[in-house]
């Protein structure tokens, strides 16, 4: 939560930079100075709570200064985008770092590295290396160069989440040791069942990285000059993840996610388990918390 804090300090202090020096031209104002911050979570979620709380000691510090929250729920990046071709950018905003070549390109974004200098309360040792590589370019490579961005929040594991009742339900105990790509479809087909329009569905799909992992494969060649999408695991992990679609039908499509949410159709009992980070357990706990028992 400390680095949170700081990281929002910094960029909030980056942004006035500007803003005062762009307020010491002509005519002073006596009107606050108004800073965006967008994101794509739900102005519920527990990780947006905390980030809520950061701002709100930062305005309470800096009463001539008014934070201005968007929430984006649907097709994020894309709206992202269209502000900033529309000259609305907001000036914070959240994004995956594989996102970052886009933006970059579109000169979006501002290097960071002189505020981290300057900053007395802000220390880049605070972060994991891991987190930090994405978010550097030096004009060709990503990985090196200034830093154009930080992660809010990281977790190294890919953990999964059960409905234990919905489990019950359907006489099916919960998994007591790793599941085989067979076992994952068999426990995901007997929670997936279709009433009429409404759908339930038994799992949401690992990500294909992690697939790819456990077929034996990599994206890259060690020097990372070589794709290797193309090699049998890649083309094994595809596969499966085709047929978890097609045909077993156990996954939720972008069709069937159209106008709702992974968080929501789990906290509907719609899905029976799905993969998220350790940070999801805080959402789950302030949106399910007793309803149902989860794990």
């Amino acid at each position: 939560m400390k680095s949170l804090k700081s990281l929002l300090l910094l960029c909030l202090a980056a942004l006035m930079t500007f803003v005062l020096a762009s307020g010491c031209q002509g005519k002073a104002k006596s009107q606050k100075k108004v800073i965006s911050f967008a994101c794509s979570d739900s102005s519920t979620d527990a990780g947006i709570l905390a980030i809520k709380k950061s701002l709100a000691r930062y305005q309470k510090m800096h009463p001539e200064i008014k934070i201005e929250l968007r929430f984006i729920a649907r097709d994020y990046l894309t709206q992202v985008l269209n502000m900033i071709a529309s000259g609305d950018a907001p000036d914070i905003f959240r994004m995956a770092p594989d996102s970052l070549p886009v933006f970059l390109k579109k000169n979006a974004l501002m290097p960071l590295d002189d505020f981290i200098a300057q900053s007395k309360t802000f220390k880049i040792e605070d972060y994991f290396e891991a987190t930090l590589w994405k978010y550097k370019f030096d004009g060709q490579v990503i990985g090196k160069g200034k830093i154009h961005g930080f992660g809010s929040d990281w977790a190294p594991d890919s953990t999964m989440y059960f409905n234990e009742d919905l489990f019950s339900r359907h006489g099916l105990s919960l998994p007591e040791k790793s599941l085989s790509w067979q076992e994952f479809v068999n426990i995901s087909r007997k929670l997936t069942i279709k009433q009429g329009t409404m759908k339930s569905f038994g799992s949401l799909p690992a990500r294909f990285t992690a697939l790819l992992a456990q077929a034996g494969g990599k994206l890259y060649s060690d020097d990372g000059k070589k794709c290797l999408l193309a090699s049998d695991h890649s083309l094994e992990a595809l596969r499966f993840l085709q047929e978890c679609y097609i045909k077993h039908k156990i996954h939720a499509t972008s069709a069937d996610l159209a106008d709702t949410s992974m968080d929501e159709l789990f906290q509907a009992e719609r899905l029976g388990m799905f993969f998220s980070g350790r940070f999801k357990a805080s959402t789950m706990q302030a949106t399910v918390g007793s309803k149902f028992k989860w794990s």
